[in-house]
């Protein structure tokens, strides 16, 4: 997008973010739960937030930090789209009584969500400003649980997104 001839990153956070919430929504509708209750209505996505170098879930909404000279606005990279919106998806698929949160879970099937649509182990290629990935799902040395535990939710995450990567690539 341009604004007064100039190139205008807000104003594209505003489109990706869009566009990016719109079509993993029809995803998860589709082919993941078309009864979730959760994906018939509005879901609020907010960008260009006063922060940097992050996004967020509130478990309904999701948020999007602005650009800065380490990385990228979130909004503008689909697969952190797609992440964030995989925090909200697990809330609201959780069977009460049966599941709960878990926050390293959360992270992994969100990065896994993420890898469905864009078909690629390297969760967040762009947000530093370069392709590395922040999270890679297929590393050269596979993790395992409880081996390869930090604490860390992130990190905890990768275990099972990589072993749901791996799943992948098999069948």
């Amino acid at each position: 997008a341009r604004r007064g001839g100039a190139r205008c990153s807000a104003c594209d956070a505003q489109l990706a973010a869009f566009v990016h919430a719109s079509l993993v929504k029809q995803f998860a509708k589709t082919r993941i739960d078309p009864e979730l209750a959760w994906l018939d209505q509005t879901i609020s996505v907010n960008v260009n937030e006063g922060s940097s170098c992050n996004a967020y879930s509130t478990g309904d909404d999701i948020h999007f930090y602005r650009k800065s000279a380490q990385c990228e606005n979130t909004a503008r990279l689909a697969d952190v789209v797609y992440h964030e919106f995989g925090h909200s998806l697990h809330n609201h698929a959780i069977i009460e009584g049966v599941g709960s949160w878990d926050e390293a879970l959360s992270e992994g099937m969100s990065d896994v969500l993420a890898s469905l649509i864009t078909n690629d182990a390297g969760m967040g290629r762009g947000f530093f400003l370069t392709n590395a990935p922040m999270r890679n799902l297929d590393p050269a040395n596979d993790l395992r649980w409880p081996d390869d535990t930090t604490g860390e939710v992130h990190d905890d995450g990768e275990i099972i997104g990589g072993t749901m990567w791996d799943v992948k690539k098999a069948l």
